[in-house]
């Protein structure tokens, strides 16, 4: 569904630029949508490579290297830019204009970089 006048709320846990809550809207065909997504469990996506110094995303490193690492998630520095990207699952409810409520699960890909007025970021990783 195409939304016109879309608005974005965004609040981050404290301390960090990851989303803890999240609610997208805008009118549809039948009246106003919204979105709201709570965050959970983070996924580091230098996990996969994006962002690590060593073991880079889609780098050839031969026919065949296998390589392994361990990182404790729950002392994560999340300020720091290696720890940036991320993808959070989410519970998410739609809100539609007839007054109907659908439920479900999802994913939000995140990586805030920059100075950003509305969210008080001035520099490139300062956090919320």
């Amino acid at each position: 569904m195409k939304l016109d006048t879309p608005e974005m709320r965004l609040t981050y846990r404290k301390g960090s630029r990851r989303v803890e809550k999240a609610i997208v809207s805008g009118n549809g065909p039948g009246g106003r949508v919204e979105v709201r997504l709570q965050g959970g469990a983070d996924f580091q996506m230098h996990g996969i490579g994006y962002g690590h110094p060593r073991y880079g995303h889609g780098a050839w490193r031969g026919a065949l290297d296998l390589q392994a690492e361990r990182f404790d998630t729950a002392g994560t520095d999340v300020t720091i830019p290696a720890n940036a990207h991320i993808q959070s699952l989410v519970s998410a409810e739609l809100h539609l204009p007839d007054g109907r409520t659908e439920t479900g699960r999802g994913v939000l890909e995140q990586l805030l970089i920059g100075a950003h007025a509305p969210s008080g970021f001035t520099g490139l990783f300062d956090p919320a």
